[in-house]
């Protein structure tokens, strides 16, 4: 497949006002196609090819409730699209707290989510939003994705704090509204928004819970109905049957194809790649440099300067019965290191945190083919 470091944006939001079946979206129009299927040698369904999906929670939570109750909710909220079981699908995870990250930051080359679900007003809220309708939006979901592939890279899910009120309805007692904002149902918006993250649009079907309206005190959405589920379904029927399409045949296979960012290891089973954070805070994706089948190293600030270095090791002729991935590196600033195994769709994450010496990575969490 080809890739590109600068991914495309498509946002989703949740809006407060009035519009059978559910959609999503597909490339290169981000029209959403009814009946939900992509026009045949000219468009993708966008969607992971990953078996999780990070959620990282911004501490500062949500002023309009405790903290307990925000996150409680938040988990509850994906955890409705995780329990689907009727098909295969992506699982989102907890990812944890994170303070001082922004939704969306700039790398070399564009703009990335940090995966995260922040609570926004003022200046925060507005930035990134050119055309979006900021006072209507009750949440805002932004994906970034690979043009060619259709692969969701990452994403940013904002709440509209400034123009709303978050609770939980029935509203306790002693609950003060504030008579400038509308007060809408926490859970009821968030799995809404989660919809979107695992690359839902809007459906058609008014009773669903990605139907666009959502009332003030509203709660039908905290529950999927049958047009939420077949969506999901239909979108990832074929995702573990398949891997990422290759951008120049629009097939499928088991090899990643290898840039300038971007390791194939294992006879091209296994994508490695790396972003780094330096001591200004800026974000950057290491430059990929192969040494053999199974070895390569990034450089981020110098090609004649290796940063990291990572290889796969099988044992599937011993006793572990596994794929191993090493990795070590000779700097402290932040790094994230992604294996991605292109054969099963596993996704496993390594990170260094600035100012650290960098740890070594030994893990084997890889099947043997």
């Amino acid at each position: 497949m080809n890739r590109t470091t600068r991914a495309s944006v498509l946002m989703a939001a949740m809006l407060a006002w009035t519009q059978t079946g559910y959609q999503y979206y597909c490339t290169p129009s981000l029209d959403a196609i009814t009946p939900s299927t992509c026009i045949p040698d000219k468009q993708l369904p966008l969607r992971w090819y990953r078996g999780e999906v990070p959620v990282r929670m911004d501490a500062a939570l949500s002023a309009d409730m405790t903290a307990a109750d925000a996150l409680t909710t938040i988990r509850q909220s994906f955890q409705t699209w995780n329990d689907v079981s009727t098909c295969s699908h992506p699982l989102m995870v907890d990812s944890g707290l994170v303070s001082g990250k922004k939704p969306i930051v700039a790398v070399s080359g564009g703009s990335v989510g940090n995966n995260l679900v922040a609570f926004q007003s003022g200046d925060a809220w507005r930035a990134d939003k050119a055309g979006v309708d900021q006072t209507g939006v009750i949440a805002l979901t932004t994906l970034f994705f690979d043009p060619n592939t259709a692969e969701i890279r990452s994403y940013a899910l904002e709440a509209n704090e400034g123009n709303y009120q978050f609770a939980n309805y029935p509203l306790p007692a002693g609950f003060q509204t504030d008579p400038r904002r509308s007060t809408i149902d926490l859970a009821n918006t968030l799995t809404h928004e989660f919809g979107h993250v695992m690359g839902l649009d809007h459906s058609l079907d008014n009773q669903s819970t990605m139907f666009y309206r959502a009332p003030a005190g509203e709660t039908s959405k905290r529950t999927l109905e049958a047009d939420d589920i077949n969506g999901l379904c239909s979108l990832y029927s074929q995702m573990y049957a398949e891997v990422n399409p290759d951008a120049e045949t629009g097939g499928g296979g088991r090899n990643c194809s290898s840039d300038a960012t971007t390791l194939c290891l294992f006879g091209g089973r296994f994508q490695v790649q790396a972003i780094y954070q330096d001591y200004a805070g800026k974000l950057g994706i290491g430059q990929a440099v192969p040494l053999t089948s199974d070895t390569g190293y990034f450089w981020f600030f110098n090609r004649s300067s290796l940063e990291v270095i990572a290889k796969m090791v099988s044992f599937c002729t011993g006793g572990a019965k596994n794929v191993g991935v090493y990795a070590s590196g000779l700097t402290d600033v932040g790094v994230t290191l992604v294996v991605t195994d292109t054969l099963t769709g596993l996704v496993k994450t390594y990170s260094n945190a600035l100012g650290n010496p960098f740890d070594l990575v030994r893990d084997g969490p890889f099947v043997c083919q």
